[in-house]
């Protein structure tokens, strides 16, 4: 998909969103394993106002509706691997969450 001059950061995820009549001209968000997931406001009609999706929440109900958490083993290396420091944030995190009651 072309991104656009300049090139948005590179980053580990984007969330790129574009209206059907404004192709190709988009809107990307550009974050990293670490960022909370980011609430986008996602275009309708052009006459219509933008809608806010909380991607946290969503994320969140397709993990619990989906019982990921019995389908993914956290013992196991993500793939694609996380690069060098996130590495060590993500075994904290697990370890801490582990630590939660």
């Amino acid at each position: 998909m072309p991104m656009g001059k300049p090139r948005p950061p590179t980053a580990d995820y984007y969330v790129v969103i574009c209206r059907a009549v404004d192709f190709p001209a988009t809107g990307i968000w550009p974050f990293s394993v670490r960022d909370a997931l980011p609430e986008i406001r996602v275009p309708l009609n052009p006459e219509d106002a933008a809608v806010a999706l909380p991607l946290r929440k969503c994320i969140d109900r397709v993990y619990s509706e989906g019982r990921y958490d019995e389908e993914i083993d956290y013992t196991m290396p993500p793939s694609p691997p996380l690069s060098g420091s996130d590495v060590a944030w993500a075994r904290k995190l697990l370890a801490d969450k582990k630590a939660i009651p």
